[in-house]
């Protein structure tokens, strides 16, 4: 792996204070795309609002429901239909794809692990870039990072102060370029967790939090503070239908009364909680799970099997291709 990627694991390893390193854009002006920046002038983007879908999780491995969800998600105008802002495009500008290597629940990775699973995050970026390239003239770029804060708030914080610094040096070049001093960036960076049901219901636990709930989550989605939203995008588990658990998530986002704390806080950030549609359509992605990928690599290993090409026809359908063949090189039997 480059030497820059192993100092930005270092730096977010090493970290007492809140960071946030990017790995591999799609294009040297991201978040901003290259379209954008050739068909608009500087005076026209320093008061946008810039999009940006985030894909947070801890890949392991990524797998092809990550590469729809996010797919979907950055080819879709819905959310932003239902979350309009002044000089906001109809799509998203760009994508990305995050690791915190500290997780709230599980800990802190390795270095090594980080350093595979940015490979693999890499790999599912190009992936959803070259058929976004194929379904649309116009393509949001993407980008991996990669930062040491476990909680989304923390997240969104540092992500906002990174990112809202990024656009303004890139519009401050442009205005080198141009030759125009009054092109300082007094926009917006809007900042779209995408999230699966059960890790929403985990954003509104209090235990993650001190305080009211309600308080602490208000700079989460304040666009004066972290200016974040919540994609959510269902999946069923288990034994419960599919109509069950959207009986289920419905019940939760729409709470008919503020009984607890949980409920106040939801009911009083609804508006900010965006539906993705189009997930639940697919029965073959939305029960794959990196966990149900890990079972199939260690029955292999435990039945001592050599057929590679067998554990190779397992992972393609749960993995995009390359994906699946890294591990198949990886594994021992």
């Amino acid at each position: 792996m480059a030497d820059i990627t192993m100092r930005n694991i270092r730096d977010v390893l090493d970290g007492n204070e809140p960071v946030f390193r990017l790995e591999s854009p799609t294009n040297l002006m991201w978040p901003l795309s290259q379209q954008l920046c050739n068909s608009q002038t500087g005076s026209n983007l320093v008061k946008r609002t810039f999009s940006i879908a985030i894909l947070d999780s801890s890949f392991n491995p990524p797998t092809l429901a990550h590469k729809f969800l996010l797919f979907n998600t950055l080819h879709s105008v819905y959310p932003l239909q239902r979350d309009r802002l002044p000089n906001q495009n109809d799509k998203f500008d760009a994508g990305l794809v995050l690791l915190s290597v500290n997780n709230a629940d599980k800990g802190r990775f390795s270095e090594e692990d980080i350093s595979q699973r940015l490979r693999w995050m890499q790999i599912l970026s190009n992936s959803v870039s070259n058929d976004l390239f194929t379904n649309s003239e116009s393509i949001p770029g993407l980008a991996v990072g990669i930062t040491n804060c476990a909680k989304f708030l923390d997240k969104a914080e540092i992500l906002q102060k990174t990112l809202s610094q990024l656009v303004s040096s890139l519009i401050s070049s442009l205005r080198n370029d141009q030759n125009d001093s009054n092109l300082v960036f007094d926009g917006q960076i809007r900042l779209y967790f995408i999230m699966g049901f059960d890790t929403v219901i985990r954003f509104f636990d209090s235990k993650y939090y001190e305080g009211s709930l309600v308080e602490a989550l208000s700079g989460f989605f304040d666009d004066k503070l972290y200016g974040s939203r919540i994609i959510c995008a269902n999946r069923t588990q288990g034994i419960i239908s599919r109509t069950s658990q959207e009986a289920i998530m419905q019940e939760f986002l729409n709470p008919e009364n503020e009984a607890t704390e949980i409920s106040k806080a939801v009911k009083k950030y609804r508006e900010f909680i965006l539906e993705l549609g189009g997930w639940m359509e697919r029965d073959d992605l939305i029960n794959i799970s990196s966990s149900e990928v890990r079972q199939i690599l260690g029955d292999h290993d435990a039945e001592r099997r050599n057929d590679k090409q067998a554990l190779f026809g397992k992972l393609i359908q749960k993995l995009p291709s390359e994906i699946a063949s890294d591990l198949v090189k990886q594994n021992k039997s």
